[in-house]
């Protein structure tokens, strides 16, 4: 034990109080999960984790923009609105045709500003 706390530079005290700790941040962060699920579900999978992380916050836990950001990406959440938007097909210009011309195109403005 002697040899592993002077070869990762940590004090005796510290490795015997992570070693305490260790369960109740698992069993914290599974209920954080729990509450991050719940949040998002009732939200309609639109709540993203700048606004889960502000609710968590309101409920009076702990909670970071990256590790709600991370927990949910564990449990494969993601808002609707992250959802890339389809690219339109047609080039506009193109698709108007030649009877529409632009009347604006090389004409100079002597605009009063």
């Amino acid at each position: 034990m002697s040899k592993w706390v002077k070869y990762l530079k940590v004090s005796r005290s510290a490795y015997y109080d992570w070693l305490s700790r260790k369960d109740w941040v698992a069993e914290s962060k599974g209920v954080i999960k729990e509450k991050i699920a719940r949040l998002f579900r009732d939200s309609g999978n639109t709540y993203g984790p700048d606004r889960i992380c502000g609710l968590l916050r309101k409920k009076g836990l702990k909670a970071s923009y990256r590790k709600v950001s991370s927990l949910m990406a564990e449990l494969g959440l993601s808002s609707v609105h992250n959802r890339q938007r389809s690219r339109s097909l047609t080039n506009s210009k193109k698709a108007r045709g030649d009877e529409y011309k632009n009347l604006v195109r090389g004409k100079r403005f002597n605009l009063p500003y």
